[in-house]
């Protein structure tokens, strides 16, 4: 018939015919390769195109490692040498993402970066080719897919089912983190040489799906899900909603496999259409009964039997009950009813009775039972206890259901299979966070202890979107509840108190975050003990808010104990290590002890890198804080490219209006200002941080106030120094009010606005501000601190311009002196106060002291920034000035010459200096015609 009705369409519709040809042609291909037929695999090296040694992004790719329809996989190394480490590189297949599809593929992949798990494979990073196609980068694990490596080493069921244990708690921790796997099956899990599993390919399927692709070797549900057959869950087929459920379904899958050796459902060699009839239509087979291979576990058949039947046969079968809501609520919940099999204590899974309650007693405790058997109390109290634990198990499997469906209400705007919601349009993470703000109090009404948790955890995620007022405002509710509920002393309490603390200490509110904070550090200290995570975390968030008060000294030993704690419970190389690490650097930073503090920043961002990749916001934080270390020691190349690497991965991962995106914006933008000509870039990155910190956190805010004093400089630098006054003036107003007393932002806002007004040639008024500058920071970081020896010299400066030349002298060889032992690295800092000292050698005629030290400062200067540069300008006309008052002329003219002609180019800029040098050329001029 076929050959009829393609002869018939080649008359009436050629190019029709020609187009069933050719894919039928294809089909004939496809059925000689045995595609979809169990056991099927096509010829990798013969299919694969030659990418050996291609780069892609930073990694050199090695060899094939498998292909699938959705991708090839790459061994990898890194091709820039800075780790020696192999990756999987997976190239996805460009049919599967339309254009759109590839940007929300990236913001896919900084999702999925977020999963932090011993086991699973880690997302160390993702992109797109220059060529266009998505890849991902991951941990590349050399292991054995779990049920092969169980058979191989002849693992007895209880091993298998501590093995899978870890699987469990792999899918858990993505669970808790909003994504569901998919496709669990034996192929995505691994088990190491050390007998560890690696989960795989974690949130892959959903990163397709969502795109609306397929997947050559993948079968679809209705809407276009895809699915392994063997593994896929009821719902998958039938078009139903995919949630944590279905990998619970998988799980089970998983679990019979590894403990029977055969499929629940499926016969062996069954084709996939035969798979996905019997998935909706059979009953599986009680684990107890389809053992077929009892050697490869260690034991008889009869024996697998007996150890199987019933409470395992139950677990089993609830995880592989056809309708969701009847299996396990939770992969938590299937974990606990495994370990209470394990332990011979009751299951949820098995109806409960008092026979069976005792029983299990009786198996756990054999002696003790043999004494309890002469009192009957002794069996009903334990049968009451039994009651309790029971009682508490259900209300956490409540619990746990109850934040499943909550979670289900809230992401289902997030289903792109979903029906059309009245307000179309795109689903962001903050209309999700409000979405379920709106709904917990209806949803939660009858489980305050689950609003409550639900509460914290939107607060927390406002917080880290930086979006502080609505986290302040869940946190305190949080709090309330906690409070009218359990007293002032409860864990849950001191964790409120904590969470509440840490969001005030970023908006401002020092003295009621400094007070929960406190609190919640005793709390923790008395009912947790002093080494635990908790206290080490409030201890944490307590030195920042010192710091944040400039209080280092308090701060520095409270993170000491934090790390000590941490390092002891973790080891060296937990995450929470290197946030300590990393906090503790930023003391060490703030106190000048640039050295050190980079030493710790270098640690933590290892351990960043190797546990979360090199593209998450954490990772970002510390690339930032490693280019101020670098930036204060003088190395301004290097801090600039970690300043913009961060600022890259910020933005890709945050976006512009977040406030961790602002501060990497603003330090760029004040080293390119200060340090390079690249001055329209940095007033743009100024311009752009201030107006989204004044989104952020409104005007009263420590951020902001810091914007306006860097902006205040780009004034400064194009003439207008009005505007640069007034932004300088309305800088300090804000430090002012937000800091009682003193404050390093009201020294820095003190001394930006000094500079203007000596500029603009107001010295006077300039002084006064800088002697308050010099006094508070002499105060809070110590007189032979960086900051203080720096201001210090600008006072000098301020003095020489007035005339107080004498105590211009004595702070000019101070601050010379503790700059070249504290900084002998920044020589350009140094050598700007050795003008500043000649200058005021000059005034007071004393040119022959003045001229070695010109002369330094100006071949310094002139040597690492070009005779254009404005420092090098300055020097060049001191010493021009010395050399004349030497009536050492013909050294002087040129200098002097060249010096002033620069100087009137830049008269608007800088007027006072370039009248100064007006001035040397008129006496150089009067010299040389006397």
């Amino acid at each position: 018939e076929r050959g009829v009705r393609l002869a018939a369409l080649r008359r009436e519709r050629p190019m029709l015919a020609a187009e069933l040809d050719r894919m039928l042609a294809g089909e004939a291909r496809l059925a000689e390769r045995g595609f979809l037929e169990p056991g099927a695999a096509a010829p990798l090296a013969a299919e694969l195109p030659p990418l050996t040694g291609t780069r892609i992004g930073v990694y050199r790719l090695l060899r094939p490692l498998g292909r699938g329809g959705m991708g090839t996989v790459w061994l990898a190394e890194r091709a820039d040498g800075r780790f020696d480490a192999t990756y999987a590189v997976k190239l996805l297949n460009l049919a599967l993402l339309d254009p759109v599809g590839l940007e929300r593929f990236r913001r896919e992949g900084q999702l999925l970066a977020r999963l932090a798990h011993p086991n699973i494979a880690r997302l160390v990073d993702a992109g797109v080719t220059d060529t266009g196609v998505p890849y991902l980068v991951l941990e590349h694990v050399d292991g054995i897919q779990i049920d092969r490596y169980c058979d191989g080493a002849r693992l007895p069921p209880v091993r298998r089912i501590q093995l899978f244990q870890q699987v469990l708690a792999a899918v858990a921790h993505a669970h808790g983190n909003l994504i569901v796997h998919r496709d669990l099956k034996p192929s995505n899990v691994l088990v190491t040489a050390e007998g560890a599993v690696k989960l795989l390919d974690f949130g892959i399927a959903r990163l397709i799906e969502e795109e609306g692709g397929g997947s050559a070797t993948t079968l679809t549900g209705s809407g276009g899900h895809a699915l392994t057959p063997e593994f896929a869950a009821p719902e998958q087929v039938s078009g139903g909603a995919v949630t944590t459920a279905t990998d619970v379904y998988a799980l089970g899958v998983l679990l019979y496999v590894l403990l029977s050796g055969r499929h629940p459902t499926a016969e062996q060699g069954q084709s996939a259409a035969g798979h996905l009839r019997d998935l909706a239509e059979t009953e599986p087979v009680r684990l107890s009964a389809a053992i077929t291979d009892a050697a490869a576990r260690g034991a008889t058949a009869e024996r697998l039997r007996r150890h199987y039947a019933g409470d395992l046969d139950n677990i089993v079968a609830r995880a592989l009950k056809k309708a969701p809501q009847e299996r396990y609520p939770t992969v938590t919940a299937f974990g606990d009813d495994l370990r209470r099999f394990l332990a011979h204590e009751p299951v949820a899974a098995r109806p409960d009775s008092l026979g069976y309650r005792t029983g299990k007693f009786l198996r756990r405790h054999r002696v003790a039972a043999v004494a309890a058997a002469l009192g009957v109390l002794a069996l009903a109290g334990v049968a009451l206890r039994e009651r309790e634990l029971r009682a508490r198990a259900e209300s956490e499997a409540r619990k746990a259901l109850a934040v499943e469906e909550f979670l289900i209400s809230v992401f289902d705007a997030a289903d792109p299979f979903a029906p059309p919601t009245a307000n179309p349009g795109e689903v962001t993470v903050r209309s999700l966070l409000d979405r379920g703000i709106e709904r917990i109090d209806t949803a939660m009404a009858d489980q305050p202890d689950v609003r409550a948790d639900l509460r914290a955890a939107l607060g927390r995620v406002y917080s880290d979107l930086g979006l502080f007022a609505q986290a302040e405002t869940q946190v305190r509710r949080v709090l309330a509840e906690r409070l009218a509920r359990f007293g002032p002393r409860r864990a849950e309490v001191a964790a409120a108190m904590d969470q509440l603390g840490g969001i005030l200490s970023q908006v401002g509110k020092h003295a009621e975050a400094d007070s929960l904070l406190r609190a919640a550090l005793a709390l923790r200290r008395q009912g947790l003990g002093n080494r635990h995570d908790a206290t080490a975390e409030s201890l944490d968030h307590l030195a920042e808010l010192r710091r944040q008060e400039n209080d280092f000294a308090a701060a520095e030993p409270l993170l000491r104990e934090a790390l000590d704690i941490r390092t002891g419970l973790h080891g060296a190389r937990h995450l929470s290590v290197a946030q300590t690490k990393n906090n503790l650097a930023l003391i060490l930073w703030s106190k000048g002890d640039y050295a050190n503090a980079e030493a710790l920043y270098r640690e933590a961002l290892a351990i960043r890198v190797d546990r979360l990749g090199e593209n998450h916001p954490l990772t970002a934080q510390t690339v930032q804080n490693l280019a101020q270390a670098r930036q204060q020691q003088g190395h301004l190349a290097e801090a600039e490219s970690l300043y913009r690497r961060s600022l890259d991965i910020k933005r890709k991962a945050l976006g512009d209006a977040h406030p961790s995106t602002t501060i990497s914006m603003s330090n760029l933008g004040q080293l390119l200002l200060q340090h390079t000509p690249k001055k329209a870039e940095a007033e743009s990155l100024l311009r752009g941080a201030l107006a989204l910190d004044r989104q952020i956190f409104g005007e009263q805010h420590p951020f902001v106030a810091q914007d306006l004093a860097q902006l205040a400089t780009v004034a400064m630098r194009k003439g207008d120094f009005d505007e640069a006054e007034r932004l300088g003036r309305q800088s300090l107003a804000i430090s002012r009010a937000l800091h009682s007393g003193e404050h390093i932002n009201i020294a820095f806002a003190l001394n930006s606005l000094a500079s203007v007004l000596r500029l603009k040639g107001a010295s006077a008024q300039a002084v006064p501000l800088l002697r308050e500058a010099v006094a508070q920071y002499d105060t809070l970081v110590g007189a032979d601190h960086r900051n203080t020896l720096v201001v210090a010299g600008n006072l000098a400066r301020a003095l020489r311009e007035t005339g107080e030349t004498a105590e211009a002298e004595r702070i000019f060889r101070a601050s010379f002196a503790g700059l070249a032992r504290k900084q002998p690295q920044d020589t350009s800092l140094v050598d700007g106060i050795r003008v500043g000292l000649g200058r005021t050698l000059i005034d007071v005629g004393r040119p022959g002291e003045a001229l070695p030290l010109l002369e330094t400062a100006f071949t310094g200067l002139g040597g690492r920034h070009g005779p254009g540069d404005l420092r090098t300008t300055e020097a060049a006309l001191a010493l021009g000035e010395a050399l004349l008052a030497l009536r050492q002329l013909e050294r002087a003219a040129p200098l002097v010459r060249d010096a002033a002609g620069r100087l009137e180019a830049q008269r608007e800029t800088q007027p006072v200096l370039a009248a100064h040098a007006r001035g040397v050329l008129r006496r150089l001029e009067r010299a040389a015609g006397g």
